[in-house]
């Protein structure tokens, strides 16, 4: 139908558009690693740090937080409550066995209100030695804000069309 292949077009049309979303936001935030990694900062700074990428980002505006291997979490936002375990937290189990960033599962986040799918992985020492997790929280209403700006242009149809699609992936 003239419906589905209009669906097929759009998101063949916009796949390129989300793989760079993802790409470029694993880089900022394997960026940050690198710079928590390198720069020799206090616990202190570190943390102060960590608040700067509060906000920074439309795709994580919770910001980024690590978690050493002792279970203890630097957060720009989130206090964990005395029953929570970051070692029964997939974001921590997965990532510290990854060497890179990766995705993992997605969730509903109780303060934004909102679906996130969390990525992790490795945080090292300057000497290269794994000393914890580095994790974000990205927000899946920015690949509907992606949506937004992709024109469809063999269909004509982009404004209505579009609509239909967010409405879809939200």
């Amino acid at each position: 139908t003239a419906t589905t292949e209009f669906y097929s077009l759009s998101l063949h049309d916009a796949l390129p558009i989300f793989e760079g979303w993802m790409h470029s936001t694993v880089a900022v935030i394997e960026t940050e690693a690198d710079t928590l990694q390198y720069m020799n900062m206090t616990p202190e700074e570190e943390k102060e740090y960590i608040k700067l990428t509060a906000q920074k980002n439309s795709a994580f505006p919770a910001g980024i937080y690590i978690t050493d291997k002792e279970g203890n979490m630097t957060h720009a936002t989130f206090v964990p409550g005395e029953d929570y375990n970051v070692f029964e937290k997939s974001w921590y189990v997965n990532g510290l066995k990854s060497s890179v960033i990766e995705f993992g599962e997605v969730f509903f986040d109780e303060e934004s209100q909102k679906y996130v799918v969390g990525v992790s992985g490795q945080l090292k020492d300057k000497q290269g030695s794994v000393r914890g997790v580095i994790a974000a929280d990205l927000y899946l209403n920015e690949i509907s804000n992606l949506v937004k700006n992709v024109k469809i242009q063999k269909s004509g149809r982009s404004e209505e069309h579009t609509s239909e699609l967010q409405s879809h992936l939200n």
